[in-house]
C-alpha cells in the first residue's frame, strides 16, 4: 500500500481479493493524517504500518473507533520522556484491536465512522462540533478581510469556508472530523510556505536540521527532507496559528 499524505490511492493486497481500494484508500487517509499529527518526522506510514492499517479495515475496525485511540494513546506516548521513534503503529495496535473488538460487538457497524469513542450524547456532541466550526468558520472570515484579496492565502482560504460548509452534510465523527482539519491545514501551512521569502526559508530549514542533531545523520534522504518539510510547517503554524489544531480543538 502506497499512500502519499492527502490522496486516497492504495494498491490491493497480494494476496486474496481486495476489498473496495477507495474505500481502504478513505480510511487510510485519514488515519495517515492523524499519524503525521503525532509523529514529530516527516516520514508517515511503513510498510508494517501500512500491512497493520490494512489488517484493522479488513478486521471492520470502525474508522472513527480507530482514530479516537490512536490519538488518545498516541498523545499518551507522545508526554513520555521517550516515546517510541516515528510512533509506529505496531506500539498503538493492541489498544486499537481492543477498541476495535469490543466496537463490533456493540454492532458500530464494519467501516463506518460512526462510534463513540466518548460518553456526551450524540446532541451534545454534534453541538459541541457546530460551535467549533463556528468558530473556525468566523476566524477564516477574519483572516479574509484582514488580508485582503492580494495575499496569496485569499483564494485558499476562501474555498476552505465552502469545505467548511459541507462538512455538517458529511457525518464526520469527530475523530475523523479532526483528521479532515489537519489536511486542510497542512494545505494552508504549505501555501504559506510558498509564500515565504527565500531567506526566511533557508533559515527556517537551518534551525530544524539543527533541532534534528545526530538523529538527520540516521535518515535517509528522502526521509530527511520529509521531516524537514513537515517541521518548517508547524515554525510556521507556530508563526501563524490560524489553523493549529492545539487552538481550535481546545476543550473537545
Amino acid at each position: 500500500m502506497n499512500l502519499e499524505p492527502g490522496t486516497t490511492e492504495v494498491r490491493q493486497s497480494q494476496s486474496g481479493s481486495a476489498p473496495p481500494a477507495a474505500d481502504l484508500g478513505l480510511y487510510a487517509a485519514h488515519v495517515q493524517e492523524l499519524v503525521l499529527y503525532l509523529r514529530d518526522e516527516g516520514h508517515v506510514l511503513s510498510s508494517m504500518d501500512q500491512h497493520i492499517l490494512e489488517g484493522w479495515w479488513r478486521a471492520g475496525y470502525p474508522l472513527e473507533v480507530v482514530l479516537h485511540t490512536v490519538r488518545e494513546r498516541g498523545l499518551r506516548l507522545k508526554a513520555r520522556k521517550k516515546p517510541p521513534r516515528g510512533l509506529p503503529l505496531r506500539s498503538l495496535s493492541r489498544y486499537v484491536e481492543k477498541a476495535g473488538q469490543a466496537a463490533i460487538l456493540k454492532c458500530v457497524g464494519g467501516h463506518s465512522s460512526d462510534s463513540g469513542g466518548g460518553v456526551a450524547s450524540e446532541s451534545d456532541r454534534q453541538e459541541r462540533l457546530a460551535v467549533m466550526l463556528s468558530g473556525l468558520e468566523a476566524d477564516l472570515c477574519d483572516a479574509i478581510a484582514l488580508r485582503g484579496e492580494g495575499a496569496p492565502s485569499h483564494v485558499l482560504l476562501t474555498e476552505f469556508l465552502g469545505e467548511l460548509e459541507e462538512i455538517p452534510s458529511r457525518g464526520h465523527g469527530e475523530a475523523a472530523l479532526f483528521s479532515t482539519l489537519l489536511a486542510m491545514g497542512r494545505r494552508y501551512y504549505d501555501e504559506v510556505w510558498r509564500g515565504t521569502s527565500d531567506p526566511m526559508r533557508r533559515e527556517l530549514r537551518a534551525d530544524v536540521l539543527a533541532s534534528l542533531g545526530e538523529s538527520a545523520v540516521n535518515m535517509s534522504a528522502d526521509a530527511l527532507e520529509e521531516t524537514v518539510v513537515e517541521l518548517c510547517r508547524r515554525a510556521l503554524r507556530r508563526r501563524d496559528p490560524l489553523l493549529d489544531p492545539d487552538r481550535y480543538w481546545r476543550g473537545l
